[in-house]
């Protein structure tokens, strides 16, 4: 296996290459495209919680290359990786492996001698806006929906590798609304709930192109201001607003889009909207929002969604709105608002303790941030004052 067992400093934009010494049939070796466990060649950073998503070619019947699906076909960087090599794999002879084999790389730290921020200069069709989603899917960003700097709720569909987006259509099939969630799965980006300025909504929506949407299985009650992610192959919806006064602390998780399980009616955290969820570490992270009469600063994480342990509460104040990404190997919580308004601020978090971050952006709320090309990206946002709130700036941190 190249990279060798143990290697450290590995680039993100490497690739594995597997040599068998026996010709095995192309069909045999198979890997997990869509973050589940359940291929006989398998690459995880979290001990098999969940699979990195993958893609295989063979040179000959001998030599097999695997690269990633995820950052622009590049490894997360600063981080672990655990291969995993089924004795199952059979020659043309029908004889496997005597044993599973497995092996271990690290990535080189992006940011080890220092990265910064920068401001996008040419923004392209992106207009003000606040409330919209965002996704890394395909090598590109894409950016959905949002309420607009025309005080409308858009259905934009919009999507840039650089920072400068073109809009790919204005009529995707689902209405225009903001405080939604979009997620990317299973080869599909996806649509979830938000309001459209007149109803809260459940509905769902997915498409391999950004283009084309089709209609899939609502969620099982509607809501706004909810909180999403990607864990162990499935997608999961948690929390959220379903009313004026109605608030949710309820898990639902899908590995198809199709079928919802409800992991949890009740989790151990409060109700709330406007919060933050991520994998990290083999776990479940939600951070923060709004229980309706206070802003939170509340940690908690779960490995299965049902089960949560209450971590020490954040360093950073109680907020809502914020945003949650992982970068580096570590949290990244940014921005949000609480009764004083909008913030300009970010903290990373190692899984143990917090360190505060400066950043060059101007204080906002209801954003979008994803990472992608081991870049996090800042996109728009509501920075709270009277006139001209919706923004349209776009930053960058990385190399």
């Amino acid at each position: 296996i190249d990279p060798a067992t143990g290697t450290s400093g590995v680039s993100t934009g490497s690739t594995i290459t597997i040599v068998f010494s026996e010709a095995i049939p192309p069909q045999n070796v198979t890997v997990n495209s869509d973050g589940e466990c359940t291929k006989n060649i398998q690459v995880s950073r979290n001990s098999f919680v969940s699979c990195l998503p993958m893609s295989s070619a063979n040179s000959s019947s001998t030599n097999f290359t695997l690269t990633p699906k995820t950052n622009n076909n590049k490894f997360p960087s600063n981080s672990s990786f655990s291969i995993k090599i089924s004795k199952n794999i059979q020659d043309y002879s029908g004889l496997g492996l005597a044993n599973d084999y497995s092996s271990s790389f690290s990535t080189a730290a992006v940011c080890a001698s220092g990265c910064s921020w920068s401001e996008v200069t040419d923004v392209g069709d992106l207009t003000g806006r606040s409330g919209h989603a965002t996704v890394a899917y395909g090598g590109y960003i894409w950016v959905l929906g949002g309420y607009d700097a025309s005080s409308s709720y858009t259905s934009a569909v919009l999507t840039t590798t650089s920072g400068t987006f073109n809009k790919m259509t204005d009529s995707p099939g689902w209405t225009g609304r903001f405080n939604h969630v979009a997620l990317s799965f299973n080869g599909s980006i996806w649509v979830f709930g938000g309001h459209d300025g007149t109803n809260i909504l459940a509905d769902a929506w997915s498409s391999n192109n950004g283009i084309k949407w089709g209609s899939k299985t609502s969620l099982p009650s509607a809501r706004t201001q909810h909180a999403g992610t990607v864990f162990n192959g499935k997608m999961w919806i948690m929390g959220g607003q379903s009313g004026e006064t109605e608030r949710l602390n309820d898990v639902h998780s899908s590995s198809d889009g199709t079928t919802w399980t409800q992991v949890t009616s009740s989790a151990a955290w409060s109700k709330r909207y406007g919060h933050a969820v991520v994998a990290y570490r083999g776990k479940l992270w939600l951070f923060g929002g709004n229980d309706g009469s206070q802003y939170l600063n509340d940690v908690w994480y779960s490995a299965d969604g049902s089960s949560w342990t209450q971590a020490s509460d954040a360093s950073w104040s109680a907020r809502s709105g914020h945003q949650a990404v992982v970068f580096e190997g570590k949290v990244w919580i940014m921005g949000g608002a609480d009764s004083n308004g909008p913030k300009q601020e970010a903290y990373t978090f190692n899984g143990s303790s917090w360190s505060s971050v400066s950043v060059s952006w101007s204080q906002r709320t209801k954003f979008a941030s994803v990472v992608s090309n081991n870049k996090i990206w800042v996109i728009g946002g509501d920075k709270g004052t009277s006139s001209n709130r919706e923004l349209s700036d776009v930053w960058k941190y990385g190399k």
